[in-house]
């Protein structure tokens, strides 16, 4: 499965990057509401394209921002898609392209 079938109603990117911090990934919500999804190939957890199910929870549940007037909309979009998380199995791979 992949995030672009999970989330179909949701508008966000993906951008699968070496980054120099040691987390997975983060997660913002840009000025123009959309949602960004941003993993760190270094990552040891990286795999193949994917990361899984409860990676992802993981990341909006603790690596979320947004500037100070997007607050609540980016609480609002991770409650929404921490919802949907919900119907799949935390340890099913998700494809990130």
């Amino acid at each position: 499965m992949n995030l672009k079938q999970i989330f179909k109603n949701i508008n966000f990117m993906v951008f699968c990057v070496p980054l120099s911090i040691d987390d997975l990934g983060l997660v913002f919500l840009n000025d123009n509401d959309v949602f960004n999804i941003i993993i760190n190939t270094k990552h040891p957890k990286y795999q193949n394209q994917s990361i899984l199910v409860s990676e992802l929870k993981d990341i909006l549940k603790t690596k979320s921002s947004a500037r100070p007037n997007k607050e609540q909309a980016c609480e609002a979009k991770c409650t929404a898609m921490l919802a949907i998380l919900e119907a799949f199995d935390d340890n099913e791979p998700i494809e990130l392209d």
